[in-house]
């Protein structure tokens, strides 16, 4: 299933509104644009295990970008959105790989190099 496909039920989703902070003067004194939105997941059909698990059951976005409330809300539902689709697949695994043994002997040849300098540079010990 895509994470595009994924509805959720509206008791999933808890919507909160409150004013933003920032520049905008008067207008953003007195309006409730900021929207913050709380998804339930455990509420929400089709959804992996490992995106519950990463998230904790509970997916959050704030947003507060526009002067209005509804553009807020939908970007913060598109905020939840692209989360969800991010999380979504699971990374592939690593594939364990050797250092060539070539690289490994030029890496200690180097290393001896250096080494026979700093040996040279002591000089000999006093008596």
């Amino acid at each position: 299933m895509n994470p595009n496909d994924i509805h959720w039920p509206e008791q999933a989703v808890q919507i909160r509104t409150s004013r933003a902070s920032g520049a905008g003067g008067q207008h953003v004194n007195k309006t409730d644009s900021k929207v913050d939105v709380l998804l339930d997941l455990t509420q929400v059909q089709d959804i992996p295990a490992h995106v519950l698990e990463k998230f904790g059951g509970q997916l959050r976005a704030i947003s507060q970008r526009h002067r209005s409330q509804p553009q807020n809300l939908r970007d913060a539902l598109e905020r939840l959105r692209q989360r969800l689709a991010d999380a979504w697949d699971l990374p592939e695994e690593r594939v364990a790989t050797k250092v060539p043994k070539a690289q490994k002997r030029r890496r200690l040849a180097d290393k001896r190099i250096v080494s026979d300098k700093k040996r040279e540079r002591r000089g000999a010990a006093p008596e």
